[in-house]
């Protein structure tokens, strides 16, 4: 049977540091999942903000095309 040098040291972490690595590893993966609903959330933002710019220049270049119409004219009674 052989000894390996990395059974020797091998370091046992107390309940305290056992305790301390489960909340760190719990509030590392809180942070990293409201990131990526960030970034989702960005994303379907800036897609709407896109569409809804992409709308506006269409129907401003409808608008443009339309031909302007010609204001009515009045016809006043006159005083006999």
């Amino acid at each position: 049977m052989q000894i390996d040098a990395k059974d020797v040291f091998k370091r046992t972490t107390s309940s305290a540091e056992a305790k301390h690595e489960t909340t760190t590893r719990t509030a590392l993966k809180l942070i990293e999942t409201e990131r990526m609903e960030n970034i989702a959330k960005t994303k379907r933002l800036r897609a709407a903000r896109l569409a809804a710019e992409a709308q506006a220049e269409a129907e401003k270049k409808v608008e443009e095309k339309k031909p302007a119409k010609a204001p009515k004219k009045r016809t006043t009674k006159r005083a006999s």
